[in-house]
């Protein structure tokens, strides 16, 4: 394969003569007469020109600009920022104003300010800035309207489209000679006396093309996709610090395909297609020496490429070519805003054995010989595979899945018999970016190189096989279909992940489990319940949520390059209580719904299906329903909203009698007995509050999470019901970004960072507890994986609407059912253990059964 990248660094400038008196509004007061009128000089910066690689020599492509230009300043608004990012001078313009004319501008006397100029765009494609907006503001919520830049170029009207400038460091003086204001660095002095603004978009020009030699082979060009590519346009993103140098957006970020394009489109694109995109700086991987190592393996974390997907009928082979785009320094992986790139791929060989550019997909069945117990959750390391029997259940009656199999004392036979399993749903290793965690189906209708059932008629020796690719991890919902290919029988979910917590058989061999557990470790808490003698004395807690990428403070496990993909990596997936299925988080910790799960081809899914179930369930079956529709949050209607997913009223199936919706069927003691709807995997459980409801409101003394609250090991810290407070208690954690991206930690007790008391002000924090005397927040550096635990707060899925939604607490549930849902929840300076509406999908850790 090879690909040609086309980049220049050529720079000039439109630069008009005329000189305007501009109609200046929305100027700030004069700040105690420091306001200076400035005049400014503002123009375009010219896009960077194409070159073309060719026998590996650059050569010019073309000798004009390839950059069409705004006819006029539009919309140009500019804003003068202090080092806190409070607005502190600068105008808005209403007529179009010429280039490179003298702008007179209000500006504020200041050392060392910062200066955001930004021509909207006819269009107004970028919202007004505002004189009350904060910088930090700005960064969150400016973003360009999409849709008006989706237009290929160069068809689209330039003049609507935004152009920026960001100054970090400006000094504003008064020249006494003159009177008028003046600009200077405040770096290194010198006049700011021509601003040439960027284009905010970048232009990616893509051109491919089959070889004859590969057209007579019999392969044949079946799509082509851009893929991972920021979804917005904003402002001033995110920057991050990373391995591959200063990145943005951030890796949190929302990614997409912008466009995939098979059959009459393929064909009416005619080898060629250009289109706009937000930047997406990635940074300078050393790995990638030359351009044959661009690879997956070696490109930064949310890179974008190119892929083309070749068939070979006869050969029965799928070959996928992936173009990493930047310059053409292999090591460079950067889109830049003002940038043109023009990269053709020309697919002369199907060497994928030598070329790893190239991957083959294996379309074989997936047959595997590692038989593990079947629960609703199977542990599957990256690069592994597993099979299990479906219509098996290690918590059900004899080992039967009591929902697909009648267990009568003449013999097992099956309700329904399975006729196909497939993918239902899969995320991507790293947020919306990044590898599918099984990979590729061949096509809808056949997945078996991925999950393939054999012997689905004998429900003794019936398996169903799964693998996954090498990835970072994520997880996975396989489905198993009736005959007719659409009803859902059951579903299991595919947790990926190199984690392998370790059991233990005693009290005394706890140390040893947490040195025996990979990639991880396994906790005791300090309550009496895990002391010997007591209902968890033999049990351990694992250090992560289910569905989680990682555990432990991520501090601890991962070191001073921490950023907020390290923050999500530790949020588990959502769980309504009761019901198996998880459902899919957040991909920024915030409560921005972003769509986070694909199907086997890799389009998204949708994000949420809300079932309001009085109009949509048959004979009000709700146990039913939410097996054959494990993406179907449920919710209930009227004032009842939010207490349960299912209608108490009904009498069909909706009573709590003989365990139907319960994650423990053992009653109110603990340990408690796992059922068939246990979410964890096979040896492990939803954990039980391990203490009968009390009289009053103190559910935490006596609780399985009781003696958290002592970081020290004494006993004499007042707990009275579900509120502590007191700065020697348990240490909240908030992460925080400032203006440039840089990361830091601040504690809860921070009275500028204290937020709201009752509130998590910031969900993509959490709390670490300390599991054993002498551990205290005032020493980080005695912190372990094995003497701490981390809880991160994270976005919730409201009952009301199915959506993510901001949580006042951070939760895990509890498999207790004598009331509404038990649950242990944080916040700043609070932790309770209680009890909620079932309707909630919030998390889950699990507890060795």
């Amino acid at each position: 394969m090879k690909k040609i990248n086309i980049l220049s660094s050529l720079l000039f400038l439109v630069w008009l003569t005329s000189c305007t008196d501009p109609l200046e509004t929305d100027r700030l007061p004069d700040p105690m007469g420091k306001t200076v009128e400035v005049p400014l000089h503002i123009g375009f910066a010219a896009s960077d020109n194409n070159y073309t690689l060719s026998d590996g020599k650059s050569t010019p492509a073309e000798t004009r600009s390839l950059g069409l230009f705004p006819d006029n300043l539009y919309n140009l608004e500019i804003r003068q920022y202090n080092r806190v990012g409070t607005c502190i001078g600068g105008t808005k313009f209403t007529d179009a104003q010429a280039a490179g004319g003298t702008l007179s501008v209000p500006l504020a006397a200041d050392d060392d300010c910062q200066l955001l100029i930004v021509a909207r765009g006819s269009t107004g494609a970028v919202p007004e800035l505002g004189s009350s907006r904060t910088l930090a503001a700005v960064q969150s919520d400016i973003k360009a309207n999409s849709d008006a830049l989706a237009v290929a170029d160069p068809s689209l009207d330039m003049n609507a489209m935004p152009y920026f400038l960001y100054l970090p460091h400006v000094k504003v003086m008064k020249d006494e000679s003159s009177g008028n204001g003046t600009i200077r660095s405040a770096e290194n002095g010198t006049d700011d006396v021509r601003l040439l603004l960027k284009r905010l978009a970048a232009r990616v020009s893509l051109n491919w093309s089959l070889s004859d030699e590969m057209k007579v082979a019999g392969y044949e060009l079946k799509e082509v996709k851009l893929c991972q590519v920021p979804s917005t346009y904003y402002l001033l993103p995110t920057r991050e610090e990373t391995e591959w140098g200063t990145t943005y957006p951030s890796t949190v970020s929302e990614f997409v395909d912008v466009y995939r394009l098979t059959d009459a489109e393929l064909t009416a694109a005619g080898g060629s297609k250009t289109v706009w995109i937000p930047a997406n700086v990635r940074g300078v991987s050393s790995a990638s020496s030359a351009p044959i190592h661009r690879t997956a393996e070696n490109a930064p974390v949310a890179a974008s490429y190119a892929e083309l997907v070749v068939d070979n009928a006869v050969k029965k082979e799928r070959l996928y070519y992936r173009a990493y785009l930047g310059s053409e320094d292999p090591m460079d992986f950067n889109l830049c805003e003002n940038t043109n790139y023009n990269w053709t791929v020309t697919i002369s060989s199907a060497n994928y054995t030598t070329d790893p550019r190239i991957q083959l997909l294996d379309q074989t069945p997936v047959q595997s010989d590692n038989l593990v117990p079947t629960a609703n959750c199977l542990m599957l390391p990256p690069g592994g595979n597993l099979c299990f029997n479906p219509y098996q259940h290690t918590s059900g009656t004899s080992g039967w899945n009591d929902y697909l199999i009648n267990t009568p004392s003449a013999g097992p036979a099956a309700k329904t018999a399975i006729a196909s399993v497939k993918v239902l749903w899969q995320t991507k290793d790293a947020g919306t970016s990044g590898n599918l965690v099984l990979g590729y189906v061949i096509d809808d209708s056949h997945h078996e190189n991925l999950v393939h059932i054999t012997d689905a008629d004998n429900i003794n020796q019936a398996r169903v096989h799964v693998k996954a690719p090498v990835t970072e991890g994520g997880n996975a919902v396989i489905a198993a279909y009736a005959a007719d290919g659409t009803t859902i029988l059951w579903s299991w979910h595919i947790w990926v992940t190199d984690y392998a917590p370790a059991r233990i058989s005693s009290y005394d061999d706890y140390r040893a489990a947490q040195q025996r557990t990979k990639n991880g470790t396994v906790h005791k808490y300090r309550s009496v319940l895990w002391q010997k003698g007591k209902p968890y004395a033999n049990m351990v807690m694992m250090d992560r949520e289910i569905g989680s990428r990682t555990g432990g403070y991520a501090g601890i496990t991962i070191g001073e390059n921490y950023t907020l993909r390290n923050a999500i990596n530790t949020q588990g997936l959502l769980y309504q209580w009761g019901r198996k299925d998880p459902f899919f988080g957040s991909a920024d910790g915030s409560a921005n719904e972003i769509d986070v799960i694909f199907d086997g081809s890799g389009i998204v899914k949708s994000v949420t299906k809300i079932a309001q179930k009085n109009a949509t369930l048959v004979d009000n079956n709700y146990l039913q329903y939410a097996v054959q529709h494990p993406l179907s949050f449920l919710t209930t209607p009227g004032a009842s909203q939010g207490s349960d997913w299912w209608d108490l009223t009904t009498g069909n199936e909706a009573t709590e009698a003989g365990g139907a919706y319960r994650w423990n069927a053992g009653g109110a003691a603990a340990p408690g007995v796992k059922t068939i709807y246990d979410p964890c995997p096979d040896g492990w459980k939803v954990p039980m509050r391990g203490n009968a409801l009390p009289a009053g409101n103190d559910y935490f003394t006596g609780s399985i999470f009781d003696g958290l609250q002592h970081i020290t090991g004494t006993s004499t810290d007042n707990v009275r019901g579900d509120i502590f407070l007191g700065d020697s208690k348990s240490y909240f954690i908030y992460c925080m970004y400032n203006f440039r991206g840089q990361f830091y930690w601040k504690n809860e007790y921070d009275a500028a960072l204290a937020g709201n008391w009752d509130r998590l002000s910031n969900p993509q924090g959490g709390k670490i507890f300390f599991l054993e005397d002498g551990i205290t927040p005032d020493e980080p550096q005695k912190w372990t994986i094995h003497n701490t635990f981390w809880f991160p707060a994270s976005a919730e899925r409201s009952p009301l609407t199915g959506l993510l939604a901001t949580p006042a607490l951070g939760h895990n549930w509890l498999a207790d059912g004598d009331a509404p849902g038990s649950l242990f929840a944080v916040k700043p300076k609070r932790m309770q253990v209680g009890y909620y509406g079932r309707a909630y999908g919030w998390s889950v850790r699990c507890i060795q059964e």
